[in-house]
Order: C-alpha cells, then sequence, then structure tokens
C-alpha cells in the first residue's frame, strides 16, 4: 500500500515522456500492431540496444488491459510499477535474511521513498524490472551464501540473472559476478561457489536467453549483437555518451537528492558499517555496492539510473544501523556523530528538501509559467513581481505549512536519535510532493507535451483518419500518439510525403516554415492553417512554436 502511495499518482495522467519511454512504448505498440514479437523496431529503425524483455512484458501488460487502446501510455507503465513492488517486498525478505524485526521493513520503506524509484517506476522503461530482477538473483544469492542451500534459492540466483540478461543484457551478471568475486577475496575462500551449482545454473539461463538470440541474431543477419555490444555498450565504457559524460563522483553526490529523505541518514549509517565491516552482513552488502559503484563512477557515460540496482543493499545499510545501533541510543563511540557533522547532514538535507519544496510551489503556478520562461530561467528574475509563490490556494499553503513544519520535525527527531521515528516523519514528506506534483501539476502543464496536444488536435479536426508528416519536430512520443506511419522529415523530404498522400497533416517548427512553404511552391497541395500551440521540447531543452496544417490535393478538391 505504500508503494501504490508513491507510484499511482501521476501513471495515468502524465503523458508519455521523451524519450526513452516514448522509444520503449512505442516498439511495444508495433510488436503489438505487427504481431512480431522476436524482431525489436521503431517504425523501420532496427532497436537492438537492449534485448526483447521489456517489450514482451509491455506487449503483454497492454494486450491485457488496453488491447483496443494502443496509444494510452498508462498500461506500457504496469510492468515498471509491479517491478517496483516487487523491488521493494524483495528488499524486505532480503533484508530480514541479516536483520531482525523490523530491519525489513525499515529497509523497504526506504526504498520505496527514494525519488529515484518513484520515478522509475512510472516509466515505461526497462530499470525497474532491471531492479527487481537484481532483488530476486541477490536474494538466491545471499541465502546460498548463509548455507540456506535449497532449489528455491537456486531459481531465485539463476532465473534472476536470466531474466536480468532479457531485460538489459549484462548488469544483472556483472553485479552479481563483482558480488560473489569480492566476498570471495574477502573471505579467502572460493568453494562455497560450488553451492551456486554454477552448470546447471548456466543452464537455465541459457534456456531463459537463447532462443531468443539465437531467433533475433539469424532475422537480423547478426546484427543484434553487433549492435548491442558494439554500438551501445562498448562507446558508454569508453567516453560521454549522447552529452551524458560526466567525472567521478556524480553519482555521490546525486544520491543526496536520488536517496532523499533516506539521504538524512547515509553518513551515520555508513560510519557505522565501516567499523562493522568484518560481519557477514556488512561484508556482503559491501561486496554488493562498492566495486558496481566504483566502477559506474569510472565510466564516462552517467544517467541517474545507473546506480539504482545498488540502492536495496544501501537501504539495508541505513536499516541495520538503525536496528544494531540507533534504538539503542547511539552510545557507541564508533557510531557518534560530532555538531559539525550534525550541522553539515542538517543543512544539506533541509536544502535538498526545501528545494523539492520549491520545485512543487512552482509547478503549480501553471497560468504564470510559460515554455519561454522555462526556457531561460532568468526570466524569472525579471518577472519576479508577476510570480508570486504567495498567492498558492489553500490546499498548497497547508501542504507547504506541513512540509517545513514535518521538515523540522523529522531533524529534531534526528537530533534526539529517534531515528525510527525520524524516517516515518521523513517519509510523509515524500507524499506530500509527489502526490500534488505527479497527480496534478505536472499533467496541468499542457505545453509539456505538445505530442499529446498535436494528437488531441488531429483527432478533433478529422478522427485521426490521416496520415501525419512532421518537420523539424522528431520526438518519440510523437510517433507513438500520432501512429506508426508518422513521418519524420526535413522540408524537402516532407513535401514529397505529402505529394505522396492525397489527405495529410503536416507539423512543422516555426524555424522550418520558410523552407517548407518554399518548396510547396508551384506544387499540387493545398494547405490550411488549424492551429499554432506554443510549447517546450524538454529533451533540447528550448521553447518551441509548432504549427498543423491540413494538407490536400488541388486535384482532388
Amino acid at each position: 500500500m505504500i508503494c501504490l502511495s508513491f507510484y499511482l499518482p501521476g501513471l495515468f495522467t502524465i503523458p508519455a515522456l521523451d524519450r526513452d519511454e516514448a522509444r520503449f512504448a512505442q516498439a511495444s505498440k508495433q510488436m503489438l500492431e505487427s504481431g512480431n514479437f522476436v524482431d525489436i523496431r521503431f517504425q523501420e529503425e532496427p532497436r537492438y540496444k537492449k534485448p526483447a524483455g521489456t517489450y514482451w512484458l509491455q506487449a503483454a501488460s497492454v494486450n491485457l488491459l488496453s488491447p483496443s487502446k494502443l496509444k494510452e501510455i498508462w498500461p506500457y507503465r504496469i510492468p515498471s510499477l509491479l517491478a517496483a513492488i516487487i523491488a521493494v517486498i524483495g528488499t524486505y525478505f532480503l533484508a530480514n535474511v541479516f536483520l531482525r524485526p523490523p530491519g525489513g521493513i525499515i529497509a523497504a520503506i526506504i526504498l520505496s521513498s527514494t525519488p529515484l524509484l518513484i520515478g522509475e517506476a512510472h516509466m515505461a522503461k526497462s530499470d525497474a524490472l532491471l531492479l527487481a530482477s537484481v532483488v530476486i538473483a541477490q536474494f538466491g544469492l545471499i541465502r546460498t551464501y548463509r548455507n540456506h542451500v535449497s532449489w528455491l534459492n537456486w531459481l531465485c540466483l539463476w532465473g534472476g540473472i536470466g531474466l536480468g540478461v532479457m531485460i538489459k543484457g549484462p548488469v544483472t551478471p556483472l553485479v552479481i559476478f563483482l558480488t560473489v568475486l569480492v566476498v570471495s577475496i574477502i573471505d579467502r575462500e572460493v568453494k562455497w561457489v560450488l553451492k551456486l551449482r554454477p552448470l546447471s545454473g548456466f543452464s537455465l539461463v541459457a534456456c531463459i536467453c537463447l532462443p531468443w538470440i539465437i531467433s533475433i541474431q539469424i532475422q537480423s543477419s547478426g546484427e543484434f549483437l553487433q549492435s548491442s555490444l558494439g554500438q551501445d555498450l562498448l562507446p558508454k565504457l569508453l567516453s560521454g555518451v549522447e552529452s551524458h559524460g560526466l567525472p567521478p563522483g556524480y553519482y555521490l553526490l546525486l544520491a543526496l537528492i536520488t536517496l532523499w529523505p533516506g539521504s538524512l541518514f547515509i553518513y551515520p549509517a555508513l560510519k557505522f558499517a565501516i567499523n562493522s565491516r568484518k560481519t557477514n552482513t556488512i561484508k556482503f552488502l559491501f561486496a554488493w555496492v562498492i566495486p558496481t559503484w566504483v566502477m559506474l563512477e569510472i565510466i564516462p557515460t552517467k544517467l541517474p539510473h545507473y546506480v539504482l540496482p545498488l540502492y536495496p543493499a544501501i537501504a539495508i545499510i541505513i536499516s541495520y544501523w538503525m536496528t544494531n545501533v540507533a534504538k539503542k541510543g547511539g552510545h557507541k563511540s564508533s557510531f557518534s556523530l560530532n555538531a559539525i557533522e550534525v550541522a553539515i547532514i542538517g543543512v544539506i538535507w533541509f536544502v535538498v528538501g526545501l528545494s523539492f519544496l520549491l520545485v512543487s510551489n512552482f509547478l503549480q503556478q501553471t497560468k504564470l509559467l510559460t515554455p519561454e520562461l522555462v526556457a531561460t530561467p532568468e526570466l524569472i528574475f525579471s518577472k519576479f513581481n508577476e510570480i508570486d509563490f504567495l498567492v498558492l490556494n489553500f490546499a498548497t499553503i497547508i501542504n507547504s505549512l506541513m512540509f517545513v513544519f514535518l521538515l523540522l520535525v523529522a531533524y529534531a527527531l534526528f537530533l534526539f536519535r529517534k531515528y525510527v521515528l525520524s524516517l516515518s516523519v521523513s517519509v510523509s514528506l515524500v507524499w506530500l510532493f509527489v502526490i500534488p506534483v505527479l497527480q496534478w501539476s505536472i499533467p496541468d502543464l499542457k505545453w509539456l507535451f505538445p505530442s499529446k496536444q498535436v494528437a488531441q488536435i488531429i483527432e478533433e479536426h478529422s478522427g485521426g483518419k490521416y496520415p501525419l508528416v512532421a518537420i523539424g519536430y522528431h520526438e518519440p512520443s510523437l510517433v507513438f500518439y500520432n501512429g506508426s506511419g508518422t513521418a519524420l522529415a526535413n522540408p524537402e523530404e516532407g513535401v514529397k510525403a505529402l505529394l505522396n498522400n492525397p489527405y495529410s497533416y503536416a507539423l512543422v517548427t516555426k524555424g522550418n516554415l520558410d523552407k517548407f512553404l518554399d518548396r510547396l511552391l508551384n506544387k499540387n497541395v493545398s494547405i490550411e492553417k488549424i492551429k499554432e500551440i506554443k510549447s517546450f521540447n524538454y529533451s533540447k531543452g528550448r521553447a518551441i512554436s509548432l504549427l498543423i496544417f491540413f494538407c490536400s490535393s488541388i486535384e482532388l478538391r
């Protein structure tokens, strides 16, 4: 129920997001349209960066829940929602292997309330599914490591690895391998690995993965592995890809935000864990986190969700500290925080929390927010008198006052070493942010989702009977909402496409309008302007103007 309270707001109301979510959803939609569940395509372009597991689960979800409405995004998100819940519940069971009650509940709640997992649970992509596969596999691994050898633990380990391979290739096997390697080095013992029954385990992984891999290799003439490994994975290891190159330390700083409000407890928990590093619990959790984290910090290409498979272990480390030290009053000298440490922790945590509140109130200024304002943030200062953050509705004022009050209460409880109570209060802050922002604020910003606006306008004009040619605006969500036959073209190609259809729509950015009209001169096409919309392309971070035309052959008219 706690997971649903975090993950359901906005799941049905936020339109498809560019670019990854829309690409995943569109490729899954094309599987349903074509009946080809082996080949993965976005329009005619192969999508061989990731295996087919995510697309299959999305296609199954849509076919089960909304088979007649393939352009609704919410059924594509259901696998991510369920995977996030499975990951949280799996973290509970995994923590119970190490901790006495209520350790499992604390770890699960910390993970469930992290902004990073809340975001991934709302998106139709592979990362929540990857997290679930890692948690399932790690559960089987740690149970076996602690001499609980059974067919169920074996199935969790190797089934989780096989599922992870079908979701995102080598990531899950890599996390598990590094964990096994580091634990073996620390213990100076490798014989325990035989308890994992690797030969039969690899056979199970092969049974899960090889049928599709062989099929796609044959169908793609060997292009899948070449594209997946050579054109996607290898470039990310060598340099920053798609402007995502960032220096080491990025994930460490970002954790203050993506793990909030649990980030309040990271420092004391890690301090205690380092002093307890010889225990089997911390040894295993460090083996899970540290080698993969270091590797991700070194790799040039960085995206926030890359560290998500490590967050369950961090949540368990925090829970381990709370259940072993915090409830005793934190009296151990190895744990004690000095005044400077407490002050720094508080300042950082307050700044992040108040930033969430500021973002929430800012996004609720729907009548004042414009694409130009978002594209040029410095305009906020020139229009500060117009943007009065105190002019809010009664519910927002009450919500903000409660947020600040609970922020102070959570930190006060932290100071008085009432850590479990502090966590309980801080988690309620997430509800005060998530529900209004995801359920109402973001969906109300219609100009933030031009693709859906365009689809609605075309639907109202003709019932969506005619194809769309897009010139200058080529976001994947446009194809998802307006059909797989949507043409993404430059002005010259766009005019050719219009000439090939007796009736069609043209979507033209203002920057391409003159070129488009020039190429239409003396052509056998009549155009009628339907609407112009002011919007914002958040993928490129700039305001845009889009013009929608209805085009028809002059002869037919």
